[in-house]
This record gives structure tokens, sequence and C-alpha cells, in this order.
């Protein structure tokens, strides 16, 4: 959970070794992510486009916090087939640096700006996670 303060960010965190309370530089062109989800969506996305991801990393397990700049490209627009039908998404590449090889995430990406899939390497091993139709949002009121 968190509250922004003006160009600080006040952060509550929950973690196996207790809960942990944090206030942290934070801009308003940040976003916070972590090594599991580094983008929730995108907007306005055509093939070519390439920005800087500046992010709040965070582990879960020690409530440890850092600064972690990624660089995302579009590298195309494709059909991809999602929850049993055709749409158009975007193939968007994440990286540590941006002349890297290889993606660190690769995410489709829906017109709508919706992640309907994330690829992932962690300890060597390739991931692929697929998401279903309900939106954080949905979750996060069914919760209130």
């Amino acid at each position: 959970q968190g509250k922004a303060e003006g160009e600080q960010l006040r952060l509550w965190i929950r973690t196996p070794a207790g809960d942990v309370t944090r206030t942290v530089p934070f801009g308003r062109d940040e976003t916070i992510a972590d090594s599991f989800s580094p983008l929730l969506g995108a907007s306005n996305l055509s093939v070519g486009k390439k920005w800087r991801l500046k992010t709040l990393d965070f582990n879960p397990m020690t409530g440890e916090i850092g600064n972690v700049s990624l660089w995302a490209s579009v590298e195309l627009k494709e059909p991809y087939m999602w929850q049993g039908k055709m749409v158009d998404a975007y193939t968007v590449d994440i990286k540590k640096n941006p002349n890297d090889e290889r993606a660190l995430y690769t995410l489709m990406i829906s017109e709508e700006g919706r992640v309907l899939s994330q690829e992932m390497t962690q300890w060597g091993v390739r991931y692929r996670v697929v998401l279903d139709e309900v939106t954080v949002e949905d979750k996060w009121e069914k919760t209130q």
C-alpha cells in the first residue's frame, strides 16, 4: 500500500519477515514494479516506440526497495490468441539496457493497453504468464 506525498512515496509493505514502512523518492514519471510485473499496462503504443521505465523495485520477502531503470520497446503488432479469440496485440520487450540482445520480459499488450501475457526469465527458467479477463480494479473492488 502506498501514498504519494509530493516527490516522496510512503509505502506500507507486508512481508514474511514482518510489516515494513518506508518513504522513498518517487518522481511523477516513475512507476512501481517488481521483478514479477514490470509493466501493468501501456497506452498509445506503436511499433518502434521506445521509453525508459523508472521503477521502484521491491523485494517482497525482505521489504528492501531499490530504484531500477528498465527499457521498453514495441517490437511488432500481430494477431494474438487470447481468451479463445484473435485480437491485435503489440509485442513489447523490456530490457535491462536498451542495447541488450535478449529481453528480460516480453509482453503482449492489447490495443487498449491491457497486458494479455508476459514471458520472463527467473533463475534461468523462462516463464509465461497469461492473464485472464478479470482486471486488477475488479479484484480490488471485490476485496473492499
